[in-house]
């Protein structure tokens, strides 16, 4: 077993305003950038979204848009790692 920790330097107050803003071009490049990290993301935890979690990209799509998110408490690891 292994871990890793990745540090990014972030302006907070831009990165908040992200959260919920519905920014459609942030989801098209994040997409077109990162569409391989996503999709090996969904490979990773298939087992999960097969038992209702939602995708990389649909757990992005509601962290940008504000919702509407899983009420299942277990699936709350995908917008964390949105």
């Amino acid at each position: 077993m292994s871990s890793s920790l990745s540090l990014h330097l972030l302006d907070l107050t831009a990165t908040r305003a992200l959260v919920g803003s519905g920014d459609d071009q942030l989801l098209r490049t994040i997409r077109d950038n990162f569409g391989d990290d996503l999709a090996r993301d969904d490979e990773w935890f298939q087992h999960s979204i097969d038992n209702g979690a939602p995708t990389a990209y649909e757990a992005l799509h509601a962290v940008v848009h504000g919702g509407p998110f899983s009420k299942d408490p277990d699936h709350a690891f995908q917008y964390g790692y949105a």
